[in-house]
């Protein structure tokens, strides 16, 4: 995961002291009954000992434990909710791409229905996918449900060794 220094403000945002020192914060998330941890960079008040933690720090770790989740193919409903979530999509937007109904996803988030294979594996890639900076999943996608008019004749490259 990377790590950012934490940038140095003037004042503690709590007591306005201006004694912050570079420290640590242990952070955890505990999502489908697996617990995620790590150490990141932190500024700590010497003077009423509150913790501030840097934003980018913060997605990163949850990024990390949405790769994981993904990885792992997590298939709780407390994952997929973790997993829609750090792709900022909403249940209607997932459901789009994964042609299903914001409801269902919001059955198999809740615990209410359970998720199938084929929805974990898109699930599971998109997510690597964001993880990575990438697209090709969701294209894919929104490809397969509005296919373009198809050409008679392409020309392609092929791969000569």
């Amino acid at each position: 995961m990377k790590k950012t220094n934490p940038k140095k403000p003037g004042r503690c945002w709590s007591c306005k002291n201006r004694t912050l020192v570079v420290s640590t914060f242990h952070a955890e998330r505990k999502v489908g009954g697996r617990t995620f941890s790590s150490e990141l960079p932190a500024l700590t008040c010497s003077h009423c000992g509150e913790r501030t933690i840097c934003g980018p720090d913060l997605a990163s770790f949850d990024s990390a434990v949405a790769g994981e989740l993904a990885r792992s193919g997590a298939s709780s409903a407390e994952a997929v909710r973790f997993l829609r979530k750090s792709m900022s999509l909403t249940a209607a937007e997932l459901g789009a791409l994964l042609e299903l109904r914001p409801e269902t996803i919001s059955r198999m988030e809740n615990g209410r229905m359970a998720a199938d294979r084929r929805t974990l594996a898109l699930l599971g890639s998109l997510a690597i996918d964001h993880l990575e900076g990438r697209t090709d999943t969701a294209d894919r996608l929104r490809v397969l449900a509005h296919p373009p008019k198809s050409r008679r004749r392409v020309e392609v490259r092929s791969r000569v060794a």
